[in-house]
């Protein structure tokens, strides 16, 4: 969900936060893995709006500086495929990007 590798680590730091903060609180209800998804995902989104509110340009610009964000990655190579299918899934509208990203993530964390 989010594409630059420094926003992921703070993410990632926020939702590390989030659990050791809420692991007293968790019921047990679901299973671990499951909580953890879920806070991660609201983590995310929180993210993904923050960047929204600040951000005051147009939707293709954004998009563009996706792209651009993605091509100015050190290990990005245009002739790996993971590389196309990311720029791939930055092109998707979002709600469809959303649900693609946490579908294989869920997929991810079930298979273990």
């Amino acid at each position: 969900m989010v594409v630059d590798h420094d926003d992921a680590n703070d993410v990632l730091q926020n939702v590390l936060i989030r659990v050791w903060n809420g692991l007293e609180n968790f019921r047990e209800d679901s299973q671990l893995y499951t909580w953890l998804y879920r806070v991660a995902t609201n983590e995310c989104l929180t993210f993904l709006e923050q960047q929204k509110k600040r951000a005051s340009v147009s939707l293709s610009e954004l998009e563009s500086g996706l792209e651009n964000k993605i091509k100015a990655d050190k290990h990005f190579d245009p002739q790996k495929l993971e590389w196309k299918l990311q720029l791939a899934i930055q092109q998707l509208p979002e709600k469809q990007r959303m649900c693609l990203v946490s579908a294989t993530m869920m997929k991810c964390l079930t298979s273990k």
